[in-house]
């Protein structure tokens, strides 16, 4: 037994003592050596050319002072800690030789083939890899430019992870958040509170409170209260003189995607909502094809300009310069407006599809394609009287300028009557339905 217990304390004084010398700090060189004792402790300062070695480290500095017993040193003067090709530049680091771990109050630089991160100060441990870099921190590649107030860095895993004021910049585009993780491996980031996405090639922001990025398949999704803007410079001729507007595009909407692996995609899910100009719908769902310069609503969506509102099973149109200038509604498709000699008139067209053309943000052309109905309030300025036309045809076309009914024309099988107010004030039931949930429902503008 006893030889056992011998055997047992000698291989642990053999494993202790081989650990103790492996994490030792090792002089290599130095111009001049001073020892001294202070509280009966052992120190060397060395000066001048420095160089130390701890396993597979090599430090250099211009002065260290070696507190031997606690095996720990103090880094002085263009201080470069090395191993392979990561370099750990500073003018002060504390190094502990027991934990691996150099920690520096002043500027600190870890830079390697690949990125450079900086700081006015921070802690890197050699042993698990991982960098805590705090004030004014920069993390900088080949592709990207990452700045915050904290910034941990996992060289094993290659996790950034990244806190206060981030702000993110590539050749494409600028990333504002709380906070930011980031998998350099594959390319992938999740940003969270106060998200603000700029686009550097197209005029669009995005806002949301979360927001997965992948740079490898240039895909986003953001979630919790997403919404974008996109600007758009309008330029007008008034008395010889230019004028420069801005004409901005609000969407928002539950979750919002882009894509732009073939086409430039957005797509917009639960609770859409657009504004533009005099422009404004709705819809649970709908899509936003930049390169193909289309969209789409669907889910009972709704459309509105001005006071005159358009409904459909879905509701498709073109952007030309970042102008809507083509609405189709699709199925089931409505053109509700209140009249205007008194809105508690509502005049209704409805055809299977409704197509209208805009120029200049204004109405030109409304075709109705198949089964078309109209049912419509005029005033006869002779006598004030009020008059119901309803008509029914295979197709109907409404020419528009500056907004105002120029010409209607109806086309094939056309059947129609003219009601007097005098009759059909007595039963407008029987020659005319209300359509439910108009105008009042036109969303607001709330982003915030």
């Amino acid at each position: 037994m006893s030889k056992f217990f011998f055997t047992l304390f000698s291989f642990l004084f053999l494993y202790y003592s081989f650990t103790f010398a492996q994490n030792t700090i090792i002089l290599l060189h130095s111009d001049s050596i001073v020892g001294y004792k202070l509280e009966n402790k052992h120190i060397r300062d060395f000066i001048g050319n420095v160089r130390l070695q701890h396993n597979d480290i090599t430090i250099h500095c211009n002065k260290a002072i070696h507190f031997v017993d606690y095996n720990k040193a103090q880094l002085i003067g263009r201080v470069s800690i090395v191993r392979d090709s990561l370099v750990l530049s500073s003018e002060f680091i504390e190094f502990d030789g027991n934990t691996s771990i150099a920690n520096s109050w002043s500027e600190i630089v870890i830079s390697d083939y690949t990125s450079k991160l900086r700081a006015k100060r921070g802690i890197y441990n050699f042993r698990s890899n991982i960098a805590e870099f705090f004030d004014s921190v920069t993390f900088q590649d080949e592709k990207s430019k990452l700045e915050a107030s904290a910034i941990e860095f996992n060289r094993k895993t290659n996790v950034v992870k990244a806190l206060k004021q981030v702000r993110l910049e590539t050749d494409t585009l600028v990333l504002i958040c709380d906070s930011l993780i980031n998998n350099r491996k594959d390319g992938k980031y999740f940003a969270f509170s106060n998200v603000k996405l700029i686009s550097k090639s197209e005029p669009f922001e995005l806002f949301s409170n979360y927001l997965f990025y992948n740079r490898n398949d240039k895909f986003s999704l953001s979630y919790g209260n997403p919404f974008i803007i996109i600007k758009d410079t309008i330029s007008e001729m008034k008395e010889d003189s230019s004028i420069i507007k801005i004409d901005t595009m609000f969407i928002q909407s539950d979750t919002i995607s882009f894509s732009s692996t073939d086409d430039e995609r957005f797509n917009f899910f639960g609770n859409v909502k657009i504004f533009k100009n005099r422009l404004s719908a709705i819809g649970e769902d709908g899509e936003i094809n930049k390169s193909k310069n289309y969209g789409r609503l669907n889910g009972n969506p709704k459309f509105w300009y001005d006071s005159t509102e358009f409904r459909g099973d879905s509701i498709f149109f073109t952007i030309n310069d970042r102008r809507i200038d083509y609405i189709e509604l699709i199925k089931n498709a409505f053109v509700l407006s209140p009249s205007n000699f008194d809105s508690a008139y509502i005049n209704k067209i409805f055809s299977d599809t409704i197509a209208i053309s805009f120029y200049n943000n204004e109405i030109r052309t409304l075709i109705g394609k198949s089964n078309s109905k109209t049912a419509y309030f005029i005033k006869n300025e002779d006598s004030g009287e009020i008059l119901l036309v309803n008509y029914e045809s295979d197709s109907i076309k409404i020419f528009f300028r500056e907004n105002e009914v120029e010409n209607v024309v109806w086309y094939g099988n056309v059947l129609g009557e003219v009601i007097p107010d005098i009759i059909f004030e007595k039963n407008l039931e029987k020659f005319y339905t209300y359509p439910k949930d108009f105008f009042y429902r036109k969303p607001k503008k709330i982003l915030f």
